[in-house]
């Protein structure tokens, strides 16, 4: 082969090769694309938005204003008649739960003759607790809200019920209403649907059935059931599960109550990103277990800083962080300890207050909402800022007011 043809092949696939080229570059928009073969991605930045305003308070019994009515505790002192047995140990409110069992395709019915007015509320709600053998055995499972001699109730079938501790959440329009009188005439259908409004108001008499499947047993355990007008407190949390969040109503005032049903730990949503500040809780102990608050708290990584007290019966206090795994533990303990002359009482008030200032996290209790004595000052550089929140571990509380200053 000749050198002229040579040179015309050479520059022949020359130009193929460029003209690939040039194609790849202007399809991918710009050379980079042809040096990188993989995509390459940044490590997310996480910056949080500074929270501006200097404080933050909430007084929730203001707030709520009897947002929630608690119709029962299943509780020893309450007339409930029918067969049931009372659980100690097994409870989420109060101080018992009741058991409903039925065997073999026979209902078992309990009731309480109580008059309660619903007229204002929207929704029902209930603490059930079962297992996956009980609940493939559950033939029906009703509740009922109506009058002495359940001539006329509305009605709710629960259906879904999953293993553990679950609120039941009923809508009052998904009740149906039941009559037991013939309506064969025009001015008796015309008296229910008059009824149906005034009925909420008059109801005397709430009712629970269990029924089994044939050759089978079922046990189901209830807690707490109670009414609320409206769900708008809410908003006020950001939480993995608002199921850990309700209203309730406990003595004179409806608070906030917190408890660790399908959730640990929530935050205000007011609040997302606070360095240094003074954050102070008024919190009710009521169940057993651990309980606290946090600062510069994150919820979907859980980093940030926690002030926790042992719970009720107890005076053991500890100061924690969550951030960076060491040890082979997401958890560094900064600081722990015991009150000498102080354990945790139900329904006895105490205030936790976390305090932030550069690198000095400082925890501290009081039982009056006056005086305050530090827990714990530590130093730690991990965690700049955060939210404020609170956190429990199997405990049930009631939050009653928070303060935040910056």
């Amino acid at each position: 082969m000749s050198n002229t043809k040579k040179m015309s092949s050479i520059i022949f696939y020359i130009f193929i090769i460029t003209f690939i080229f040039l194609a790849y570059v202007k399809k991918n928009e710009g050379l980079t694309a042809f040096f990188l073969k993989k995509a390459t991605i940044a490590s997310k930045n996480i910056v949080g938005i500074g929270y501006n305003k200097k404080e933050y308070k909430v007084d929730y019994p203001k707030k709520l204003d009897k947002t929630a009515s608690e119709l029962s505790g299943f509780e020893k002192d309450e007339e409930w008649n029918g067969d049931y047995v009372t659980d100690e140990e097994n409870y989420w409110e109060g101080k018992t739960s009741y058991v409903v069992s039925s065997k073999n395709n026979k209902p078992t019915i309990i009731s309480l003759q109580k008059y309660v007015d619903l007229s204002g509320y929207t929704s029902i709600k209930m603490l059930v607790y079962s297992d996956k053998e009980d609940i493939e055995s559950i033939k029906k499972f009703q509740l009922r809200l109506g009058n002495k001699d359940n001539s006329s109730s509305y009605e709710y079938d629960i259906r879904t019920i999953k293993p553990g501790w679950n609120i039941i959440q009923i809508s009052k329009d998904k009740f149906t209403f039941v009559s037991k009188f013939s309506s064969e005439n025009k001015s008796f259908d015309n008296q229910i649907r008059t009824g149906n409004l005034l009925f909420w108001n008059k109801i005397e008499k709430i009712s629970i059935e269990l029924d089994s499947l044939p050759k089978s047993q079922v046990e189901v355990t209830v807690d707490r059931l109670w009414a609320e007008k409206s769900e708008n407190y809410k908003t006020d949390f950001n939480s993995a599960n608002d199921s850990m969040i309700s209203a309730k109503t406990y003595g004179e005032k409806t608070y906030i109550n917190i408890w660790d049903i399908g959730g640990k730990s929530s935050l205000f949503s007011e609040i997302t990103s606070a360095k240094d500040f003074i954050y102070t809780a008024k919190i009710i102990p009521q169940k057993p277990g651990a309980f606290g608050i946090s600062g510069r708290a994150d919820l979907d990584t859980n980093f940030g800083y926690y002030l926790e007290v042992g719970g009720i019966g107890l005076s053991s206090w500890q100061l924690y962080k969550i951030g960076k795994t060491v040890d082979n533990s997401a958890i560094t303990q900064l600081d722990n300890g015991l009150l000498s002359n102080l354990r945790v009482k139900t329904n006895e008030p105490i205030w936790l207050r976390i305090s932030t200032s550069g690198n000095k996290i400082a925890g501290y209790l009081s039982t009056n909402g006056v005086n305050f004595t530090k827990l714990s000052e530590k130093r730690d550089d991990e965690i700049e800022s955060g939210g404020i929140g609170t956190h429990t571990s199997n405990a049930s509380f009631l939050l009653e007011s928070i303060e935040f200053r910056q």
